[in-house]
């Protein structure tokens, strides 16, 4: 906190002793850090994958390649099923990859939102989209 805001906020400066033990504090954190804890196994960028690198299959459709909550759209692999993760949550009472109503085929982009519109009304989305795109797309935004 700087001293404009301190001072706006009627606080007292701490005292010297109080920037020193956070200072030393800090301090004593970055060398266990650095030198007492053991490197990481696997980079980190292993873990944060990029969500478009694996998740389109190729009949087109989309799923998920892991999965912490409910696996909806994951393949069901044999780790999936049966690694350790699987064992916990099948211990909890969480359905595993491939269950009824867990749709392991994936979906399609075309096709998500409510089950009852699943598959329908997509020759009347790209009949109007040809229309807008023939007399409204000279130049101009097509929707404006």
């Amino acid at each position: 906190m700087d001293d404009r805001f301190r001072t706006a906020v009627k606080f007292d400066r701490p005292a010297d002793l109080h920037y020193a033990i956070v200072a030393a504090v800090f301090a004593v954190k970055r060398f266990v850090c650095r030198h007492l804890l053991p490197p990481r196994v696997t980079p980190y960028s292993y873990h944060a994958r990029p969500a478009s690198r694996g998740d389109v299959r190729p009949d087109g459709t989309r799923g998920f390649v892991t999965w912490t909550g409910s696996p909806y759209y994951v393949a069901p692999t044999l780790w999936n099923r049966w690694g350790p993760y699987a064992w916990m949550a099948w211990s909890l009472g969480v359905p595993l990859p491939g269950d009824e109503g867990m749709m392991p085929e994936g979906y399609l982009l075309k096709d998500t939102g409510p089950d009852q519109f699943r598959g329908k009304g997509w020759g009347q989305a790209e009949k109007t989209a040809g229309e807008l795109m023939e007399t409204r797309s000279a130049g101009r935004c097509p929707f404006a």
